[in-house]
Order: structure tokens, then C-alpha cells, then sequence
């Protein structure tokens, strides 16, 4: 019933994440730039977490050890939402979101490399499909260099927060305590880099609903999560993250009319199937 529930908290909120994008461009024509998206997430996201952990019981003192390994989490994680949304920029969204969905097979290289985790065949074929998809997608042009760029690289530190997340044994914080303090060490920390570079700027009326929404629903998907995270394990969690690309892709090409050649749907399609090949049984 558990693992179920888990599975369930993944997939909502896979579906969800694919619609970023399309969130990210309505703030973005309102004002809004990819740091401080991240910050008014997380600013907005604070009284709910806070409600909810002390609702729940949820212990909210954390010791030395706990302060350290959390601040690991928030650096992790804010890093791969900042650089995923930049590089909305440079490249096409579909083609974003998937690069970033290499953290599936990222996870499971990095359970593998530093946790001694089970490794078969299907993974090594996952890879190779991986690489083949990475390489047809390989920019054209200096934009699309640092879209790429940013995408891998949130990818590489969503994969880090994924990994580290369940090894942690943060979970007896409570989740809502834990995600308060994810959240706020990240907006401390995004905030006081946003104003060293000087990256603030004023919103207009869409800008601040844009941001407002984005903020609450992705809040909750990012809830479910780390829920699901906690539940059925890194490698579950990444697995059942499927759809997000997929919605992603799909989104893209409807709302924002992103649009993708032949060698690039190719690639995107190689990623996926890899992604497909590590849920099977």
C-alpha cells in the first residue's frame, strides 16, 4: 500500500513537472528571470511547509549533522532548478526537459559508483541509448551550447539531490520539516546570489500570478516528490518519472510552439525509450 502510494506521488507530480515550461514563459513575459522564479518559489512555498510541519508534529530543531546534509539538499536542488530554467533560453523546452531527464540513469550510475548498487545489462543499454540520444542533440550554435549546458547540468544536480536524498536519513525529520528547511536554506541562499549579481527586477500583473501559481503548484508537486522519494527509493522514483519529459515535449510543442527536427526527435526519442528500458522488470 505504501509503495503504491509512492508510485502514485511520483507520477502526479512527473505530470506536473513537464508543465514547467510553460509556466516559466508566462513569468518570464511578466519580468521574471529563472533565479528569481526560484526564489518566489521558494518564499511563497515557506508559510505552507511551516503550517504543515507544525500541523503534522513534525520536529523543526535541527542538529549539526542534520544542518549539514540538509544544506547539501537545498544546494543540490536549487542549483538544478536555476540552471533548468535558463537554459529555457537557449533551447527549445521539449529538448530541456529531456537533456535534464538524464538524471534517471545518472542516479542509477551514482547508486552504483558510491552506494555499490546492483548495475545489469539493461542499464548498460539504457546508457548507450542515452549517448546516442545526448549526441544527436548536440548544439548548433553558441545559445544552444549553454542550453545544453545548463540542462546536463541540471540533471547532474537533480541526480545528486535524488541520490542523497533517501541515504540521508532525513526522513525522521518529517517530510514537511525537512522540505521547510530545503526551502529556505534555498531561499537565503538564491536570494543574497540574486542580489550579489543583480538579477532582481520588477514584475508587471502576469509576472506576479504567473509567479504566484507556478509557485504553489509546483510547491505541491515537489511535496509529492520527495514523499514518493522517501517511499519507494531513488531508483523507483526515477523510473516512475517518465511522463515528465513526455508532458514536457508535448507542451511545448502545443502551447509554446517549440519545434523539433528529424536527428533532435530522434535523439529525444532514444532518451526516453532508455528511460522506458529501466522500468522494466
Amino acid at each position: 500500500m505504501k509503495e503504491n502510494r509512492g508510485r502514485i506521488y511520483i507520477i502526479i507530480s512527473a505530470l506536473v513537472f513537464g508543465l514547467m515550461p510553460l509556466g516559466a514563459s508566462l513569468a518570464y513575459k511578466g519580468g521574471s528571470n529563472g533565479f528569481q522564479l526560484v526564489f518566489w518559489r521558494y518564499i511563497i512555498a515557506l508559510p505552507l511547509y511551516w503550517h504543515l510541519a507544525r500541523k503534522k508534529g513534525d520536529r523543526l530543531r535541527l542538529d549539526r549533522a542534520e544542518l549539514i546534509k540538509t544544506l547539501v539538499l537545498s544546494l543540490s536542488f536549487s542549483a538544478a532548478l536555476i540552471s533548468l530554467y535558463f537554459s529555457y533560453l537557449y533551447i527549445d523546452t521539449g529538448v530541456a526537459t529531456t537533456l535534464h531527464f538524464l538524471y534517471p540513469l545518472i542516479v542509477i550510475l551514482g547508486c552504483w559508483l558510491f552506494y555499490k548498487e546492483k548495475v545489469d545489462l539493461k542499464t548498460g543499454l539504457a546508457l548507450v541509448l542515452s549517448l546516442i540520444g545526448l549526441f544527436l542533440n548536440m548544439p548548433r550554435g553558441q545559445g544552444q551550447s549553454l542550453g545544453v549546458f545548463l540542462a546536463l547540468f541540471s540533471a547532474f544536480s537533480f541526480a545528486l539531490y535524488v541520490i542523497y536524498l533517501p541515504k540521508s536519513n532525513l526522513d525522521e525529520l518529517g517530510t514537511m520539516s525537512l522540505f521547510f528547511y530545503v526551502n529556505l536554506f534555498g531561499a537565503v541562499g538564491v536570494g543574497v546570489f540574486t542580489s550579489l549579481l543583480g538579477f532582481w527586477s520588477r514584475l508587471n500583473l502576469l509576472g506576479v500570478v504567473a509567479s504566484l501559481i507556478f509557485a504553489l503548484v509546483i510547491s505541491l508537486a515537489s511535496y509529492l516528490f520527495q514523499r514518493g522519494t522517501i517511499m519507494i527509493g531513488s531508483q523507483n522514483a526515477a523510473i516512475f518519472s517518465t511522463l515528465e519529459p513526455l508532458t514536457g515535449i508535448i507542451s511545448g510543442v502545443v502551447f509554446l510552439g517549440d519545434k523539433i527536427g528529424f536527428l533532435s526527435g530522434l535523439g529525444l526519442g532514444l532518451i526516453l525509450l532508455s528511460s522506458l528500458i529501466l522500468s522494466l522488470d
